[in-house]
């Protein structure tokens, strides 16, 4: 059984999923410098692998968290920083700050200086009118909304949606279209990417599909990123499907995050 898990996700590059296991938290936490070895890793640096960039926004209640990832062959995603506009985003200088964030240009040693390729806004939670009208706004810099489809377990990582009204005091002043997110798989897929990692700081090699966060990535970044758990089938205990389950006394902003870079670059990058 070991062999086989290795053959799946080192030579096929697929996730092996019969044990439904969750990347080791601790593990990845303390192997965060030799993963960012490997990946040839540096804070707001995109490595020479990538070839794209993405930014993903998560809205909260009473802030706006981001994080900036870079992307490149074979599904290799790694994270370039993240950070909290500590501003409840009815104010709008939350989203003024962001607005300066879209713009922000990553260095790479093989390339000229990069914004991100897609910008992806968490619409499907909080303050969504608010998202919808930022999305309006920088639609032009490749601003997507975003909305997560966590039912439907056949869905694409990232569809086209219905347009949606943004609106201002009840008027209408634009209108957005909205993307799907097929987070079933996508979780599916990050987990994966982790285990990677975790496969690859063993071996010393970047292995398809790996996951990393960059080598100052905090503990509680970690904690985050792997904060769901995928629980089987058991019609016995009412799961007639797969169930993605928070832990409990756990936040999963960083997990949302990954999720929505990895759709956007689904969407615009080939498969190696």
């Amino acid at each position: 059984p070991e062999d086989l898990v290795v053959f799946w996700q080192q030579v096929l590059a697929r996730p092996f999923e019969a044990a439904y296991d969750r990347p080791a938290t601790d593990s990845l936490y303390a192997n965060r410098e030799i993963a960012g070895r490997i990946a040839d890793l540096r804070r707001g640096v995109i490595p020479p692998w990538a070839w794209s960039t993405t930014l993903a926004v998560d809205v909260q209640g009473d802030r706006l968290e981001w994080a900036a990832f870079a992307h490149g062959p074979d599904r290799r995603m790694a994270r370039l920083e993240a950070g909290i506009i500590p501003i409840p985003p009815v104010d709008p200088r939350a989203w003024s700050e962001l607005a300066g964030i879209n713009t922000r240009e990553y260095q790479g040693a093989h390339l000229r200086p990069l914004p991100g390729d897609r910008i992806g806004i968490d619409t499907g939670g909080h303050h969504t009118q608010q998202a919808y009208v930022f999305c309006a706004a920088h639609r032009a810099a490749g601003v997507l909304a975003l909305k997560g489809k966590p039912n439907d377990r056949e869905a694409l990582p990232l569809t086209a949606g219905t347009r949606r009204k943004a609106k201002i005091g009840g008027r209408i002043v634009a209108d957005v279209q909205l993307y799907l997110v097929g987070t079933h798989a996508v979780k599916k897929a990050v987990y994966f990417g982790l285990a990677q990692t975790l496969a690859g700081c063993e071996t010393g090699e970047h292995l398809p599909g790996s996951l990393t966060l960059e080598p100052s990535a905090t503990e509680l970044d970690f904690q985050q990123i792997t904060a769901e758990v995928l629980m089987p089938k058991d019609p016995a205990r009412g799961r007639r499907e797969e169930t993605w389950e928070t832990q409990k006394g756990v936040r999963n902003e960083q997990l949302d995050l990954a999720v929505y870079a990895w759709s956007m670059a689904w969407l615009i990058l080939p498969d190696s």
